[in-house]
């Protein structure tokens, strides 16, 4: 198994700095983002896996672009990083032997950063 995956079995922080700075401290705006966030991204995971599995390179790599804005609103820089590389790969068709684990990583650490941002929601914006 890839380094980088054992690493995730420590889920990512969220780090909320960058969508407070974006929204100007608005904690409804921010609230609304998050909840967004929530909301849609299981859908887009499960599409990662699909197209993973059908190993349409061209459209997990469109896929995975897509995801970018969501994964820098809520801080998870490393993710961030895999998500941009896994991009790359996917639309040059290289390194494909990487794309799986690194999807592995993105689901993981997004899936662990879901119920981190729910309480967040639940003790900070009320």
């Amino acid at each position: 198994m890839d380094d980088k995956l054992n690493d995730s079995l420590v889920a990512e922080d969220v780090d909320l700095t960058y969508l407070s700075s974006m929204c100007d401290g608005d904690k409804t705006f921010m609230r609304d983002m998050i909840v967004s966030f929530i909301d849609e991204i299981p859908l887009t995971l499960n599409s990662l896996s699909a197209q993973l599995n059908s190993k349409d390179w061209i459209t997990l790599g469109k896929l995975v672009h897509k995801m970018k804005p969501a994964i820098q609103f809520i801080g998870l820089k490393r993710t961030y990083e895999v998500v941009r590389e896994t991009e790359v790969n996917c639309k040059s068709e290289r390194k494909l032997e990487k794309v799986p684990q690194d999807i592995a990583f993105i689901i993981y650490n997004i899936q662990s950063a879901i119920p981190v941002l729910q309480a967040k929601l639940d003790n900070d914006f009320k």
